[in-house]
């Protein structure tokens, strides 16, 4: 009989947690490769703001230490062989309690499946993905959901067949090279543009609740968390903000009884692109987009030129619209895809 002995310097091919300090930048360099060819400008912008974090992971990981809520923010798991990162995913709690166990939605978030394309076809990304959807599980999940390009059929037979259903569609665009906007006046009777706050946090959910599909609400999946995040993720964007040196901006549309529109400008001096999120109440679609976008936009004249982002529901058409109007281009369309658990 002969016995082999695993030397203690290697490593096991297969899943393992990432470790955010050791692996992010192995992580970067795995995501370069292996969507090369789908890479735009603001794809690097994001693997940029990746990269960045890294010089924050050792504090984030102490931290997450002593707040395991906040670990969840920064969750995933790499495929390693002799050393190298072959594939990655990274699974993410989308919670809105204070603390993020009072009052979460149950659904956990799957980002980043990439695999090496040197290593593809030997099930290396359905291995990550049954490991993360087991780690949601075990984490009392509800749901795990991701996003994927509609374009991409290999990843979507893989998840199909994982059991992932669809939820609904958007829109990624992009403004490459802002300009001043002028504020459009809103002409619809009994309507006004204000900025909004917390204070109006019951109104925006209201909002929510009716522009979002009835199959979303029913799996509790909500953008509730984008524009009233719990502590912890509030604790996350605060140390991202003060990282990327960026401020937000917040538009709404009111009769003065109810919200039925609003904006959101996440805008930077440091070197991540602008970041812009639309929610228009089907009552006043084709009435408000153009103040509202333009009165928002508006506030970029203080900021470096930079591209501008933003992810619209598919079904928003006017808004869309506007934005084309504006200079924006769309980059692609996804599918929300959602898995019991």
């Amino acid at each position: 009989m002969v016995v082999s002995v695993l030397n203690p310097s290697e490593t096991l091919p297969g899943p393992r947690p990432m470790h955010l300090a050791r692996d992010l930048n192995a992580i970067v360099d795995l995501l370069e490769v292996a969507f090369e060819e789908d890479l735009g400008p603001t794809d690097r912008a994001i693997l940029e703001e990746m990269r960045q974090l890294h010089f924050f992971a050792p504090f984030i990981s102490l931290f997450g230490r002593v707040l395991p809520s906040l670990a969840d923010l920064f969750a995933g798991f790499v495929w390693e062989e002799e050393h190298r990162i072959l594939g990655n995913v990274t699974v993410t709690r989308m919670g809105t309690g204070a603390d993020m166990r009072g009052g979460n939605t149950g659904i956990w978030l799957v980002t980043n499946v990439a695999t090496d394309p040197a290593y593809r076809r030997r099930g290396i990304a359905r291995s990550l993905m049954e490991t993360a959807i087991a780690y949601a599980r075990k984490r009392s999940g509800r749901a795990v959901a991701l996003q994927v390009r509609q374009d991409n059929a290999a990843a979507l037979a893989l998840y199909r067949d994982m059991g992932f259903a669809f939820l609904d569609a958007s829109c990624e665009m992009e403004w490459p090279i802002p300009r001043d906007v002028t504020p459009q006046q809103l002409h619809t009777e009994g309507y006004m543009i204000r900025p909004w706050s917390e204070a109006d946090a019951g109104q925006v959910q209201t909002l929510i609740q009716i522009v979002q599909s009835s199959e979303a609400r029913r799996m509790g999946f909500t953008l509730e968390g984008a524009v009233r995040p719990g502590l912890i993720s509030r604790m996350a964007e605060g140390i991202s903000d003060l990282l990327l040196g960026r401020h937000r901006y917040r538009w709404c549309v009111s009769d003065g009884q109810a919200i039925w529109a609003v904006a959101e400008l996440r805008a930077s001096f440091g070197w991540s692109r602008h970041r812009l999120l639309l929610m228009i109440h089907p009552g006043v679609r084709g009435q408000v987009e153009g103040p509202l976008i333009t009165t928002i936009l508006s506030s970029l004249g203080r900021y470096p030129s930079r591209r501008v982002f933003t992810e619209v529901d598919a079904d928003l058409i006017e808004a869309r619209q506007v934005l084309k109007a504006y200079g924006f281009r769309e980059l692609r369309c996804l599918d929300r895809l959602i898995l019991p658990l």
